[in-house]
């Protein structure tokens, strides 16, 4: 074979412009954060790894002066081309949900009518930018935000089961280590659900958490959470009574008569440190409810407690200042 035959073979002939390429796309892709640095993005570089590397030292060593080159150009192909093919689909979805996907004809017909050739002009750039970040930056495709939801949900059911069987210490870990600004809305509420009954089946109220209950009353977990915290009130154990009598005060802040139907409760409770605990969290309220002023008056005249008489005095003085 000439010299002139073996410059013109194809894998020579491409090697100078995969080398360009190299050089070319590599250092944004350094400099980026980029999407080389996830394993799921660069599936060419995985198959080199796992079919020529060998798995001992000596002949990675060995290996390395051809390994190098073959991974470069695998590495090169998937920051070009491979990768880039992968994140048209999620795209293209984004710009589909961007400016195709919310329509309003029955009340804004002309509206809509109007901005059709915007949203045109626009679904190039929209796509053009999206398909950019993508296929250089780490961003999430909608197959890893599936899994992640799997994730959240198979983690949720596991804290969930946990505290069914009563291993709260557990379930509480788990519940942890999820991040709840990452979770959608119904994932978030079952954690918030989940951490309450945490709370209040160990009484703990005074976790570092605070409590959930004012975020869930708004939500579709309302009764639940309600029906939930009515069977905690009937537990033989005080500060599980309370931990749900805290969480309920603080749901009802703003409903009067609901406040002052767990007020008068908690007031008749049996235990004085119940008592106490609640006069000390009316009392710590900044200003506390107006509403409860004829019912602190009665106990401070009435409660066989002492010391619960002078704590409901104290806030009755400090609600006329």
């Amino acid at each position: 074979m000439t010299k002139s035959q073996v410059f013109h073979m194809p894998s020579l002939r491409f090697a100078p412009s995969l080398f360009l390429l190299a050089v070319t796309l590599l250092p944004p892709a350094l400099f980026s954060g980029c999407a080389c640095f996830n394993k799921d993005n660069v599936p060419t570089l995985n198959l080199v790894q796992k079919h020529l590397v060998p798995e001992s030292t000596t002949g990675q060593v060995v290996a390395l002066p051809v390994l190098f080159p073959i991974g470069l150009v695998a590495l090169t192909l998937d920051i070009a081309i491979v990768h880039p093919a992968m994140v048209i689909p999620d795209a293209a979805s984004d710009t589909k949900e961007a400016l195709w996907d919310h329509f309003d004809w029955d009340k804004r017909y002309v509206t809509e009518c109007a901005a059709l050739p915007w949203r045109t002009f626009g679904t190039p750039v929209v796509f053009t930018g999206d398909f950019l970040g993508r296929a250089f930056f780490d961003i999430p495709g909608k197959a890893e935000q599936i899994r992640g939801k799997e994730k959240y949900a198979g983690d949720l059911a596991k804290a969930g089961k946990l505290v069914e069987e009563g291993k709260y210490s557990e379930a509480r870990k788990i519940l942890e280590e999820i991040g709840m600004s990452s979770l959608p809305d119904k994932e978030r509420q079952e954690m918030m659900f989940l951490q309450l009954k945490v709370q209040c089946l160990t009484g703990d109220h005074e976790s570092k958490y605070g409590f959930s209950s004012p975020a869930l009353m708004i939500t579709d977990r309302k009764q639940d959470v309600l029906a939930f915290l009515e069977t905690c009130r009937k537990s033989d154990q005080p500060l599980v009574r309370w931990t749900a009598y805290q969480a309920l005060l603080l749901a009802y802040e703003r409903e009067t008569e609901n406040l002052r139907g767990l007020f008068r409760e908690l007031m008749a409770e049996q235990d004085p440190v119940l008592r106490a605990l609640a006069l000390r969290f009316v009392g710590e309220q900044g200003r506390p409810n107006a509403a409860l002023l004829p019912d602190l008056k009665r106990v401070a005249q009435e409660d066989s407690n002492p010391t619960n008489r002078a704590l409901a005095a104290q806030i009755v003085e400090q609600m006329g200042k």
